[in-house]
């Protein structure tokens, strides 16, 4: 096997779950970086799922036995994405890759680094880089740097060392514009799931409207709140079906739901042409709290017309054996949808019962 020039890790849960998130912005950086480089991309946690490597429940031996496999690759530059929840594996694994390498050039990416650039570089002077927010553009030049055939004072977004051991920052990358995140498409079948039994990750967009003081999302992407345009990720899911028979999906975006104008038109695009697909995305609770209650509202204002309606034309208000083909209807969905019967009934009984309030209250009015 070849020797690669540029080896990419991921972050590190340490799980033997089947189910291992893909690190979908690691992979868009590695398609640019072979325009010029040989670049190989190290998932440990789905090597385990796949049977190639075995955690032994000895977190020392296992981190070593990592990073031998790491140093045998004899690579001269070395990724490691980082975030919150599994930065300390990352730290302990780059440590003990630099221990078996120390000839080799490592850096950190990701939100955890990105926060903690100036602890990343005095904690581990083993470090040559900080690579920090959206990194397209500045991942080449990075390498290149690294590599002695650019200056990493010319590299945007990142954090290092100067000559006298003064931690710099350079200017931030130019974001992606929001048009053009659809160039930014993963189709590299080697770290893709089994169409038959696996979700297909596909990005959304990127950042996020909100300014949460416990998150760094916000920060991480400049506090820029983008979406992949509708007809492009829907293109993109078409693509991957007809090609690869994938038909769920995940759609990966901090905060798809919070552009609803967008949401709106994607959703309903999918239902009118019928789209055999099943997907999923990361939301606020309390924004989709707030188009629900818009739904409820537009749901009485219904019942409060059928009211007028039932008093102009002197039909009784309840109508059991209508209401309870309703229920069952419902309730019918509710399962395909995987919501528990009782609380379809629940749910449905109260809507029910307040519609049926208002009706009284419009029937007795004279």
């Amino acid at each position: 096997m070849k020797k690669p020039d540029v080896i990419l890790v991921a972050g590190l849960e340490l799980t033997e779950q089947k189910i291992v998130l893909h690190q979908y912005g690691q992979s868009i950086l590695k398609q640019i970086l072979e325009k010029r480089y040989a670049v190989e991309q190290v998932n440990f946690d789905r090597m385990v799922s796949l049977g190639e490597f075995r955690y032994e429940g000895d977190y020392d031996g296992d981190l070593d036995r990592m990073a031998d496999l790491l140093a045998a690759r004899g690579s001269g530059i070395i990724g490691f994405y980082t975030i919150c929840n599994n930065f300390i594996n990352v730290a302990a694994l780059a440590l003990r890759v630099h221990e078996k390498a120390p000839g080799a050039k490592l850096f950190f990416g990701g939100p955890h680094a990105t926060m903690t650039w100036e602890h990343c570089l005095t904690a581990f002077p083993f470090l040559s880089a900080v690579c920090m927010g959206e990194s397209e553009h500045s991942i080449l030049p990075l390498v290149d740097a690294l590599m002695g055939d650019g200056d990493l004072a010319a590299v945007p977004g990142i954090g290092y060392r100067g000559a006298d051991g003064t931690l710099i920052r350079n200017q931030p990358c130019a974001l992606i514009p929001q048009e053009a995140l659809s160039e930014y498409v993963v189709y590299d079948r080697a770290y893709m799931p089994d169409p038959e039994h696996g979700t297909m990750f596909i990005e959304g967009g990127r950042g996020c409207p909100f300014h949460c003081s416990f998150c760094s999302t916000s920060r991480f992407w400049l506090r820029h709140f983008r979406v992949k345009p509708v007809d492009d990720l829907i293109r993109e899911m078409d693509n991957h079906h007809e090609k690869l028979g994938f038909k769920r999906f995940s759609v990966e975006h901090d905060m798809f739901t919070a552009n609803k104008k967008h949401l709106h038109r994607f959703c309903n695009i999918l239902i009118e042409r019928g789209a055999p697909y099943r997907w999923a995305c990361s939301s606020r609770i309390d924004v989709l709290d707030e188009s629900l209650i818009q739904l409820l509202a537009r749901r009485m204002d219904a019942s409060r017309e059928i009211g007028r309606l039932k008093k102009d034309n002197n039909i009784a208000i309840i109508q059991a054996a209508r209401w309870d083909s309703i229920l069952a209807k419902m309730i019918a969905e509710g399962q395909k949808a995987g919501l528990e019967p009782q609380y379809i009934r629940d749910v449905f009984n109260h809507i029910h019962e307040a519609s049926v309030a208002e009706q009284n209250k419009i029937l007795s009015r004279k």
